[in-house]
């Protein structure tokens, strides 16, 4: 069965699912972190492998649990860090 494309907006503002500032990803090595991001018209969270961070700390490329991959600016989406290390379900 064919999987149903994902659909992403705009972020409004720069934001993090977890409370304070969002961690810099320049201080840790963050490659081969799972994080979940924020995809507000599918309304739910998805996971993902992070494969490489950019020299400015903030765009990451990801790996989607469901096959699909992008580059982001983590200061404008809405994202976690995954609690379970392991693939983590789409749904939040």
């Amino acid at each position: 069965a064919a999987r149903q494309p994902r659909q992403r907006a705009a972020p409004s503002s720069p934001a993090q699912a977890s409370a304070g500032e969002a961690p810099s990803l320049a201080a840790v090595d963050w490659q081969g972190e799972r994080i979940e991001v924020w995809w507000p018209l599918d309304k739910t969270w998805f996971a993902g492998r992070l494969s490489g961070v950019a020299s400015d700390g903030v765009r990451v490329h990801i790996k989607y649990d469901d096959g699909d991959e992008e580059d982001l600016d983590l200061a404008n989406e809405k994202w976690r860090v995954c609690k379970d290390k392991r693939a983590a379900s789409r749904t939040g």
